[in-house]
């Protein structure tokens, strides 16, 4: 199930995700050294990757069905699947807190890996059509 997911996949969301599992990965290891509660922090980072994970799908979904619309609806779609982001966000800061999971700073942390991966995409996807090429 888990690989034809995957396949159904562009090549551009699956390097966004490897970005963000490998800039969680970096993120843990530098600064695991630093925080006095790692299981927090650890939790916390897990937290926000998995967050950065689904926005990024979901804005790929999104994509997706806005080119179905008109200029005008698919703008309007647009917005308020931003705002439904958004509001993943808050709810899962908000739930985070209230039920003492994770530590906030890691949580952020955690959801910039998106950012991260965002901007390593195109490198990542050199490094690995770069592999294919050699290959051929």
């Amino acid at each position: 199930m888990m690989k034809r997911f995957l396949g159904q996949m562009s090549d551009t969301v699956r390097e966004l995700l490897l970005g963000i599992l490998l800039f969680g990965a970096a993120i843990w290891l530098v600064l695991i050294w630093f925080v006095p509660d790692k299981g927090s922090f650890t939790i916390g980072l897990l937290l926000g990757m998995l967050l950065a994970v689904v926005l990024g799908l979901h804005m790929n979904y999104s994509i997706g069905q806005s080119l179905e619309f008109t200029e005008k609806d698919a703008k309007s779609y647009m917005q308020k699947m931003a705002v439904l982001r958004m509001g993943m966000i808050v709810v899962v800061f908000g739930a985070a807190h209230l039920l003492r999971i994770g530590s906030p700073l890691a949580i952020f942390a955690g959801l910039f890996t998106l950012k991260f991966g965002a901007y390593f995409q195109p490198v990542l996807h050199r490094l690995i059509h770069k592999k294919e090429k050699e290959r051929r």
